[in-house]
């Protein structure tokens, strides 16, 4: 037992000691056509070191899993090729490191490493996504990758997520990318330097650097990016979308270009309204923003608790932008006053435009926006921009906080009458919306569904049905661009869909009635007309129609008889439409109707009124 047990432990040894500290990957074999088995045979090996070598020719491979402990070098003039007709999973990368740590990716001279982005997007070959990056990033530890060219993923050049940490990434290109040149999603610790995000096309946000955590727990810590160039990406340069997370975030922009792309610097910060935030910080500093065509940089959603924002030593130069303002502010989505922006020796030069453009929810307005700007104009003269008169001029209103809008409770609710059978509505819902149905009597009743797509994203439609009590009764889901849900109604009752269109837009149809839930602002697109109920007695009531300035909004109001009460030419912005019904005006049915809208716009209607907009008057529903 002893002797075997002296054994086993000698045979380990030298199995340890087998394993090369170098190899290089043509000693395992090549093969022309798919070299896939060799280079993850040499990945296997053990070795600290694997060498991808000059063969004169690419190497062809399918996903690569890359091992803990280990430097990958691939010597000048390397090219590496995804395998034509591979990655049919829509979430397959090229490189992956999955719970790896202690791994460098470094080029020597010369490296191209690149996919097959054409063939991805040909729906003959491949079913849509946007999910095949080049190289993604996992629970990782100790990553560096150096001195590569990455080009022409089906998704992102590089994607980190899943709380990576110490992360480097230097003299890297990403090039010609389908979403993203790189995604951050969570990381603790990310240095990217002296590296390229260019001409970025495809699916929305093709940005060049994206800052998105997907989920509230998500980390976005001790993130340096520096002496790096954006260059002619189709939506921004730096598009930071970050959801609301219960750990504050640090990033820093340091000695950056961005030059030539649609928007410079873009930052939306999305709200979770069940999530208790904690702000973080964002730092610009020393920049150069010249070329873009749409606005230098633009900032949506800045709210009291979220990141504070620094714009140190930048100089933006926006003689090229086809918008009105050089630097805007938006927080037309965000029920909230805009703050938490500093500038710090900021240099605009505007041309014809204005400096500093901006919209907020009607009452709303600008706080926290300090610092200096200074305005070179076409005489290079200099001028010290006025920031505190603006802000004086965008101070919150007294009216804030004043529209409130009805309970909604299906119980209380029934059909005004029987509605005509095959009427369809004209109005398109998008992102999540929520619907209320009415049946008056047991039976099965269909309700269709149709999609008008955006882009070339996945049909990806959600829903979720409560009963008449609020209990959850089912859910359903669907990839189709058209599909129909049979409602099964054992007691006559108000019943709601929670509906999920992803980014695309959606038709509804069906026989009952009911309509869109407005308590909350609906989301819409297009023109449309919409119909609501306005009971007896009401003195006053609200409808909030909310636009922006790139997606505005024409707008009427007409009374049961079809009177124009009000209307609005290109709204902007958001604001609340205040109606007083004639005295002694009985219970009718009123029209909303959209005559023209750019694209997304949001309404909402205020108490009295019950919050359902429906497509057809026939279809309002009325208290019991």
């Amino acid at each position: 037992m002893k002797r075997l047990f002296l054994l086993t432990i000698l045979a380990t040894a030298l199995g340890l000691a087998a394993a090369p500290t170098s190899v290089k990957v043509s000693k395992f074999g090549f093969d022309p056509a798919d070299a896939t088995r060799f280079l993850q045979q040499a990945l296997n090996s053990g070795a600290a070191r694997v060498i991808v070598d000059n063969v004169g020719k690419p190497w062809i491979t399918n996903n690569l899993k890359f091992r803990s402990n280990q430097e990958v070098i691939f010597e000048n003039g390397v090219v590496v090729e995804a395998l034509p007709g591979a990655f049919q999973r829509i979430g397959t990368p090229l490189f992956e490191l999955d719970k790896v740590k202690n791994v460098t990716l470094r080029g020597e001279g010369k490296v191209i490493v690149r996919m097959r982005k054409e063939d991805y997007q040909n729906p003959k070959l491949y079913k849509w996504s946007e999910w095949r990056h080049l190289l993604s990033i996992a629970q990782s530890e100790n990553i560096t990758v150096r001195n590569l060219t990455l080009k022409s993923s089906g998704g992102d050049g590089i994607y980190i997520r899943s709380a990576s940490k110490n992360i480097v990434i230097d003299k890297v290109i990403c090039d010609d990318h389908y979403r993203q040149g790189m995604s951050i999603i969570s990381v603790d610790g990310l240095k990217i330097t002296n590296s390229k995000f260019m001409n970025t096309s495809g699916t929305p946000p093709t940005a060049g650097l994206d800052i998105e955590p997907n989920k509230l727990t998500d980390v976005l810590r001790n993130i340096v990016i520096e002496n790096c160039d954006f260059i002619g990406n189709k939506h921004s340069a730096g598009f930071i979308m970050s959801s609301s997370l219960v750990n504050p975030c640090s990033v820093t922009v340091r000695n950056c270009r961005m030059l030539n792309n649609r928007h410079g610097i873009h930052i939306t910060e999305n709200h979770r309204a069940d999530a208790k935030t904690v702000g973080g910080t964002l730092l610009f500093e020393n920049c150069h923003i010249a070329g873009n065509y749409g606005r230098a940089l633009s900032l949506a959603g800045q709210r009291p608790q979220g990141h504070k924002i620094t714009l140190r030593n930048l100089l933006i130069d926006a003689r090229s932008t086809q918008e009105d303002d050089a630097i805007y502010f938006d927080n037309s989505s965000m029920p909230a006053n805009f703050c938490n922006v500093r500038f710090e020796k900021v240099k605009v030069i505007p041309g014809k435009k204005q400096v500093l453009g901006f919209t907020a929810r009607y009452g709303y307005g600008m706080t926290g926006v300090t610092g200096d700007i200074t305005v070179i104009g076409e005489d290079k003269k200099e001028k010290r921009f006025d920031l505190t008169f603006f802000r004086k001029r965008h101070a919150p209103k007294k009216e804030i906080g004043t529209f409130k809008a009805a309970d909604f409770v299906p119980r209380a609710l029934k059909q005004k009458s029987t509605p005509a059978k095959g009427k369809k509505s004209d109005f398109i819902v998008r992102g999540r919306v929520k619907y209320a149905f009415c049946a008056d009597k047991p039976g099965v009743y269909p309700i269709h569904f149709r999609i008008t797509r955006f882009w070339q994203r996945r049909y990806n439609s959600r829903l979720t049905i409560y009963d008449k009590t609020g209990n959850i009764m089912g859910s359903y889901a669907s990839e189709k661009p058209e599909f129909t849900y049979n409602l099964n109604v054992r007691s006559p009752g108000v019943y709601v869909f929670d509906i999920s269109t992803g980014l695309h837009g959606m038709y509804i149809n069906t026989d009952l009635s009911g309509g869109i839930i407005a308590q909350d602002p609906a989301h819409f697109i297009k023109g449309s007309r919409l119909y609501f109920y306005v009971p007896a007695g009401t003195k006053e009531f609200e409808i909030e129609i909310a636009a922006t300035p790139s997606e505005y909004v024409t707008a009427e109001i007409l009374d049961p008889a079809g009177k124009k009460v009000m209307s609005v030419e290109k709204l902007k912005t958001t604001r609340p439409f205040r109606i007083k019904p004639a005295p002694g005006t009985t219970g009718a049915v009123w029209q909303l109707h959209v005559k023209y809208a750019v694209e997304d716009h949001y309404i909402r209607l205020s108490a009295p009124l019950i919050p359902i907009l429906a497509p057809t008057p026939d279809k309002v529903l009325i208290k019991k």
